[in-house]
């Protein structure tokens, strides 16, 4: 699950002062101001010194307008805010490395600790296949000329006395889409991006950005827009344990929102149409895996392909829903999941908002969930769309209609390991995919612990 660290409670004070400054109409007369105001002269340094943290707090705050941060470097703010005003808000990638805020970590290594006790038994020396590892001064030394990084020693020293130190984009990728440049600066490759975010969230100088269409709601919701929010399950208990999803509704209508349809009637019509999916691949002995998240989806497709006949024919429940479109609505994705806003690219959704953007919304506006009165969905969903939301819910929804016994297997959380575990399955008849470990509650801009969250669904009729 994603932790608070000083990144993210920096990029929510960025969203939320910008969100209130553009509800507030002052956007525009602020906007050279930002930096200043959230990094003042007597603000302890994040990194160097307060005007390198002012620079690239510049920087995203140019990303979240949706204007690229080379191209406007030295660009008047009152311009940059004209062309925000003409621009749609994707004309930058939906990823982008702040090469300033890169710390150019170093690659994989093995490093001896001052916990090294210098034991009679030295298996890392023993035991490295390259005699990499020899004993100087009583210590144990590492040539690293000599060692292949087959992490043998950390395995065996008794003392845990070896440590693996990695860049950490690098490693929280499942998919290997991140190497370095020249310069040791972090590079994506798109053909191998599945949007799953665990980048974003595993890089502790937040030189990794997710393009974010805040502003653009919000110029909707300004303009009195047909603004329509598709509420994921697994919002449950995101902005206080004890709120309803009821009071969300209220809280999301304050904002600006016209209707709020609860997504988990899209889910369940899609357990529907699984299940009786399931059943025809059974009688041809094939196995069905899931198509509701799409990470998987973009892994199956484009990393390993011979997952993608397995694939189930069934939309998402974003997609499902984005059907459902009429006239001048205007459909807006609330949930946990940065590659959402990779797939409304190719649907009828127009926005996606992550609970964490939301979340700055509610402080913008100064909406306190809790305090809010019920209301009712515009669209309520019954209970096996909601546990769509938790690793085993889509599966328990499926069996909810299949009315047979089918062999089934979870993968909670697409990480190297898991992938090993996927390719050796044999003689299942239906896997879930959730490429987010506890499933979507614990995607990379949840704003709570995916463990309550859990309990929350699950307690819930």
């Amino acid at each position: 699950m994603p932790y608070i660290t000083e990144v993210t409670l920096l990029k929510r004070k960025i969203l939320s002062l910008i969100s209130e400054k553009m509800f507030n109409g002052t956007l525009k007369e602020d906007l050279r101001n930002i930096a200043y105001i959230l990094i003042p002269d007597d603000a302890k340094p994040l990194k160097c010194c307060i005007y390198f943290d002012r620079a690239l707090t510049k920087q995203k705050i140019k990303l979240i307008l949706g204007l690229d941060h080379i191209k406007y470097k030295n660009v008047a703010w009152s311009d940059i805010y004209n062309d925000f005003e003409k621009s749609n808000g994707k004309e930058i990638p939906l990823i982008t490395v702040l090469r300033d805020a890169c710390n150019g970590c170093p690659q994989k290594r093995y490093y001896i600790t001052e916990a090294c006790q210098h034991c009679l038994a030295h298996p890392c020396v023993l035991n490295c296949p390259k005699n990499a590892i020899t004993i100087e001064s009583d210590r144990a030394v590492i040539d690293e000329e000599k060692c292949v990084k087959c992490g043998i020693c950390v395995k065996i020293c008794p003392f845990n006395a070896i440590i693996e130190v990695h860049k950490p984009c690098e490693y929280a990728c499942p998919t290997g889409a991140i190497t370095t440049d020249e310069n040791n600066i972090a590079v994506i490759d798109e053909e191998k991006c599945i949007y799953c975010g665990q980048c974003i969230i595993g890089c502790p100088f937040g030189a990794i950005v997710e393009r974010t269409d805040i502003l653009q709601v919000i110029k909707k919701i300004k303009e009195n827009k047909n603004l329509v929010a598709l509420v994921a399950p697994s919002a449950v208990g995101q902005f206080s344990p004890k709120a309803t999803m009821k009071q969300l509704c209220t809280a999301l209508k304050l904002i600006g929102f016209k209707k709020v349809y609860e997504l988990a009637y899209f889910a369940d019509l899609i357990a529907r149409e699984e299940a009786a999916e399931l059943k025809e691949k059974k009688a041809e002995n094939q196995t069905l895996t899931s198509s509701c998240c799409p990470a998987w989806v973009y892994f199956a497709r484009k990393v390993r392909k011979n997952f993608a006949k397995t694939l189930s024919n069934a939309l998402s429940p974003m997609a499902r829903a984005a059907e459902a479109k009429k006239g001048d609505e205007i459909f807006v994705f609330i949930g946990p999941c940065l590659s959402k806003k990779k797939e409304a690219e190719s649907t009828a959704i127009d926005y996606v908002l992550t609970f964490e953007e939301l979340a700055c919304l509610f402080t913008a506006k100064k909406i306190d969930v809790l305090s809010c009165e019920e209301s009712e969905f515009d669209v309520e969903g019954p209970r096996p769309g909601r546990i769509f939301a938790i690793s085993g819910g889509v599966t328990e929804a499926i069996k909810h209609y299949a009315g047979t016994e089918f062999n089934t297997e979870k993968i909670n959380g697409l990480d190297k390991d898991s992938i090993k575990y996927l390719q050796r399955l044999k003689g299942v008849d239906f896997i879930e995919v959730m490429a987010c470990e506890n499933g979507c509650i614990g995607g990379p801009f949840v704003v709570t612990n995916p463990k309550r969250t859990a309990k929350l669904i699950e307690n819930a009729e």
